[in-house]
């Protein structure tokens, strides 16, 4: 195939428009450290009242998560994760 140099035979790489923006990203890190109670969830519908910012709760989780701010409570290391509670009678 031979080029012309139409506008046709050229590929320009289309915007993702649904990208998160850097200015959002400072505010989801700021609004959480500032809210350290709340979890990914409550802050995502938390900052769209306050406008503050408009993302999904996954974009919030996966902000929060590549900073080490998803969980902001170190788990004990004393927990093995089981739990051997057994009822004495029925409800």
């Amino acid at each position: 195939m031979e080029t012309t140099g139409n506008l046709e035979d050229s590929y320009t790489k289309v915007p993702n428009l649904d990208a998160t923006l850097d200015w959002e990203i400072d505010t989801v890190i700021v609004y959480a450290l500032e809210n350290p109670k709340k979890g990914y969830h409550r802050l995502t519908y938390m900052m769209i009242d306050d406008d503050v910012a408009c993302l999904t709760p996954s974009t919030v989780y996966r902000i929060l998560s590549e900073r080490d701010l998803l969980h902001r409570y170190k788990r004990s290391d004393k927990s093995p994760g089981k739990y051997d509670f057994k009822p004495d009678k029925p409800h």
